[in-house]
């Protein structure tokens, strides 16, 4: 027996599957244990992605009273200027910076606004609302969001993703499709992506099974 074997069901749900049994996650504790450990490996691999595909981030502008937020959705208004350097407008609102100009610099760095896990109350509701209480269908519990200015760009980060050996993916929601009903989500439109990420680090720690987004 080579040990618990993560599969994703129906809807999306986590299972495990231990010898000839496959059981859905049924434990919330569980989830936000493997989510929490799970983040900061996310976080490296959007960022590993944002670097060769011109990604963006949120980001907070000097004059912003110091104040540390968490990553929102913009709009379009509070964009990057040619270069995906953060301009002169609105000075208190989050704008987007291109990680490539960040990565190097600690000072821009240190103001970028990256997602946070999902709070619990957030996670009940939506367990409650829309899952009958199936906690093993909260695939978006460990989330991280990249922005792009041109949709050859977002491309060349579905590339990098697909070409990464660690990275398994589950779903793809794909909202930028002309047939997708933009009036669902008011506008909005994204390409969503559920992935798990498989490397000897993620299955030491048991977060090999873990569907980010």
């Amino acid at each position: 027996d080579s040990g618990p074997v993560g599969m994703t069901g129906t809807g999306g749900a986590v299972l495990i599957a231990t010898g000839s049994r496959i059981v859905p996650v049924k434990s919330l504790d569980q989830i936000y244990a493997q989510a929490q450990g799970m983040h900061f490996v996310l976080l490296y691999k959007v960022r590993q992605w944002a670097s060769v595909s011109h990604g963006c981030f949120a980001f907070m502008p000097e004059h912003s009273n110091g104040k540390k937020r968490g990553a929102k959705h913009v709009s379009p208004s509070s964009s990057v200027e040619e270069e995906g350097k953060p301009s002169d407008k609105a000075a208190t609102k989050p704008m987007f910076l291109e990680w490539s100009h960040a990565k190097t610099d600690a000072a821009l760095a240190e103001r970028l606004r990256f997602g946070r896990v999902k709070t619990v109350d957030r996670a009940i509701e939506k367990a409650l609302r829309s899952y009958n209480k199936d906690v093993s269908r909260l695939v978006d519990v460990c989330r991280q969001m990249i922005i792009f200015k041109e949709v050859q760009h977002l491309n060349q980060c579905l590339e990098a993703m697909e070409g990464d050996d660690h990275v398994v993916v589950e779903r793809v929601k794909n909202r930028m499709d002309p047939s997708y009903d933009a009036s669902l989500t008011v506008g909005y439109r994204d390409v969503m992506v559920n992935l798990r990420i498989v490397s000897n680090e993620t299955r030491f720690l048991g977060l090999d099974m873990h569907v980010c987004e």
